[in-house]
């Protein structure tokens, strides 16, 4: 009975992991529909993240909107990859996408807004990657 039960946890593992990935792919279904919804949704979006001085003080806080439902599918895969449930190739894919978001120029003034809305361990997660942005820069003042 043993190896029964063995067998089911195994099956039961393998159901929970194709359940994630199917979540997930949604997730980022969800991500690409948002941003392809209206013109105006991926100009605001995309002017948000690459130049936030072009936008006005209501443009932007559309933008703080939309880059928030954007960025919490990000924030899920990185709780799910910190628990085990997430395969290394979808983490490799998202923490990519994750670096290249934080290096964009609208995401500081974003997270400067937002980041204590975001739970601990993300947040500092994300800070290590500003960190890295930050120490890469060439010295402006030099």
């Amino acid at each position: 009975e043993t190896g029964h039960s063995l067998e089911q946890m195994i099956e039961n593992t393998k159901n929970v992991r194709i359940a994630s990935e199917h979540a997930r792919a949604q997730q980022r279904v969800d991500q690409a529909a948002l941003l392809s919804k209206t013109p105006d949704i991926n100009r605001i979006f995309w002017a948000g993240l690459l130049e936030p001085d072009s936008l006005d003080p209501v443009e932007h806080r559309y933008f703080e909107a939309i880059f928030t439902a954007y960025f919490l599918p990000v924030q899920s895969a990185f709780n799910l990859n910190q628990e085990g449930a997430l395969s290394s190739a979808e983490w490799e894919g998202q923490s990519a996408m994750l670096e290249w978001v934080t290096s964009q120029p609208g995401f500081e003034r974003y997270w400067e807004n937002w980041r204590s809305s975001h739970p601990t361990n993300f947040a500092a997660h994300v800070e290590g990657l500003l960190s890295d942005i930050r120490n890469e820069e060439p010295d402006r003042g030099a």
